[in-house]
């Protein structure tokens, strides 16, 4: 290599090196916004929403220049860092809500509704076909101890393989998970999964498997079963009676509002640190309703905890909370009203009651009659707060205020609804990290339109 050839790749290299200490610049993570979609103002609202979920959709795989990249079927979704940047996430958790939301779409274009028909239904389907794909891949292959589970993260061995050592070095990687032990503190549950795009995670922060993802996947799995005429696959039932409140794991809050040991569905299937989440023991129990197993151990205590303390879960307490994974919106109220009405679990009659109570009486009416909810992200808030009063077949004409408002909202641009914080996680230092999709919060909102045209 000539003199000035060497010359060349060290400026290069120096650049390279400069920009990399700039947290922000693209060299850090991968943080890619959605794909441009333009809406066809001929295009009804449902149909401008499922323009942009299909254009939005992941088509194949990326592999990002800092890192890490996306796989097909999923959606763009991001969490947040407390500085702002934001870090696209590859997780099946958002991807199961979607593709359970674009059912009623499915079957509505089907039905020739909202001016879609059966091109549109194709396009849904084949929607929901890509991203059921992509839940396959996060759940734990056959022979393992957490055998069908699903965890919120991929395999760190997914990360090394989409690694890029050299810039890895050149902006420090090493320090950075020095310096993230030290301000993040934790926890620690040192599990098998981590961030495919956040490489600078410690590896003694990944995470194992959990009740959570495993509930929703299976439910969405079971879903494409049926849609596909295929046979229905059995879910890891037997995980969620194994790993529960008995006293003989330590929790991450205290629980002092709870009897232990509760018989709760823990979070996590890990013996180290764990934690306790009403709102994931009520997506257990849709599962569980759906398999027709409500026999199952755990079952009887969480719905009986839900009645009891669903409370806990409009007036939270951050120093000990009921649901440390969703963020003071209606994500918890949704979630207990799908089990009871979808599963169902008719039991969950209590709790879910008390929370649609809580939505109507956080309605905020405008001038024009429509109605919204906002603790934060008003158009996800509405979409949720919106479902759950559909789903308890409560106010409909607060429902059908809510969903006119929906329908002003949606973005005549791209078709999309804003995106608002749907979960959220707080580590041992109290950093707060929040998710977010407007892929979510457009097939919510296209969800609740559907059914308020019913009234279910």
């Amino acid at each position: 290599m000539t003199s000035p050839s060497l010359r060349l790749c060290a400026v290069g290299a120096l650049l390279l090196t400069c920009l990399a200490a700039l947290p922000g610049c693209g060299l850090y993570f991968y943080g890619a916004p959605p794909p441009r979609c333009v809406a066809d103002p001929r295009r009804s609202p449902l149909g401008r929403a499922i323009d942009y979920l299909e254009a939005t959709q992941v088509h194949e795989v990326v592999r990002a220049f800092p890192g890490g990249g996306d796989w097909p079927g999923n959606w763009p979704q991001y969490f947040r860092l407390p500085s702002g940047m934001r870090v696209r996430e590859v997780s099946p958790f958002i991807p199961a809500f979607i593709h359970a939301s674009l059912g009623p779409a499915e079957e509505a274009a089907r039905q020739g509704r909202g001016d879609l028909g059966p091109r549109d239904a194709e396009r849904v389907r084949a929607m929901r076909a890509r991203a059921a794909a992509f839940m396959r891949r996060f759940c734990a292959p056959a022979g393992g101890q957490f055998e069908g589970s699903v965890a919120f993260w991929p395999h760190v061995s997914e990360q090394r393989a989409h690694a890029r050592p050299i810039l890895s070095a050149l902006r420090g990687d090493w320090l950075v998970r020095l310096a993230a032990l030290v301000l993040l503190r934790g926890p620690s549950p040192r599990g098998s999964t981590l961030p495919l795009n956040a490489p600078q995670v410690p590896r003694r922060f990944a995470i194992a498997p959990d009740a959570d993802d495993t509930a929703v996947v299976w439910a969405a799995l079971r879903d494409q079963a049926e849609a596909d005429g295929a046979p229905v696959p059995g879910p890891p039932l037997g995980l969620f009676s194994a790993w529960r409140d008995l006293g003989q794991v330590p929790l991450r809050f205290p629980a002092a509002w709870l009897e232990r040991p509760s018989g709760l569905f823990l979070t996590l299937f890990d013996g180290g640190i764990n934690d306790l989440d009403l709102a994931a023991n009520a997506n257990v129990l849709y599962l569980l309703a759906r398999c027709g197993r409500l026999d199952l151990p755990g079952a009887a205590e969480a719905t009986a905890t839900l009645n009891r303390h669903a409370g806990r879960l409009v007036s939270k307490n951050p120093a000990d909370p009921a649901a440390p994974y969703y963020p003071r919106g209606f994500a918890a109220h949704y979630f207990v009203a799908r089990a009871f009405a979808q599963g169902p679990v008719p039991a969950l009659r209590p709790a879910a009651e008390l929370l649609a109570a809580d939505v109507e009486r956080s309605a905020r009416i405008a001038t024009d009659g429509s109605a919204r909810w906002d603790r934060g992200s008003p158009d996800l808030d509405t979409a949720l707060a919106l479902l759950t009063l559909l789903h308890c077949g409560r106010s409909p004409e607060l429902a059908r205020a809510g969903a006119r408002r929906l329908l002003a909202t949606q973005s005549r641009a791209t078709g999309a609804w804003e995106a608002g914080d749907f979960f959220q996680f707080r580590t041992d230092a109290g950093v707060p990290i929040r998710w977010r999709s407007a892929a979510l919060t457009t097939a919510l909102a296209a969800e609740a339109i559907v059914r308020s045209w019913d009234g279910d």
